[in-house]
């Protein structure tokens, strides 16, 4: 068990190593940019990245509609269903589940994750229109 002590002293330690990076770093954008999550690059784009957010909450926004929070319900790896080329081509299949009162309606969104960050990605309705359910197919470059 930790001690209260020790608990203290290494908060101390803590806090006073990263006012010293701090210190030394480069100058930190505003604060607004420092809650805007990062760009998600393509070579990001894995099934292995997305895996782990299965279950949790995104936001989607089209250039022209509020935005919506969403549901990552489903990441499927489509590696299997390729056709054999030159270049090797990772794909696969995310499933959004929308809130009640949303419409799942075709198009491009900017899709925020808090923790993995934004991309854009063009979603389409899948299944009967009462599951709300839009589904991105991602095929990059391995």
């Amino acid at each position: 068990m930790i001690s209260r002590r020790s608990f203290v002293a290494t908060l101390a330690s803590l806090t006073a190593g990263a006012g010293a990076l701090a210190a030394t770093a480069a100058p930190t954008p505003g604060w607004r940019d420092m809650l805007r999550p990062p760009r998600l690059s393509p070579q990001a784009m894995s099934t292995a990245t997305f895996a782990g957010l299965t279950g949790t909450h995104v936001t989607l926004r089209k250039t022209d509609g509020p935005s919506i929070r969403a549901r990552l319900v489903d990441v499927t790896d489509l590696n299997g269903y390729q056709e054999r080329s030159a270049r090797p081509v990772r794909q696969m299949s995310l499933l959004f589940e929308l809130p009640r009162h949303a419409k799942a309606e075709a198009g491009q969104y900017v899709v925020t994750h808090p923790l993995a960050g934004t991309c854009t990605l063009d979603l389409n309705p899948v299944g009967p229109a009462e599951h709300r359910t839009l589904e991105a197919v991602i095929a990059t470059l391995a």
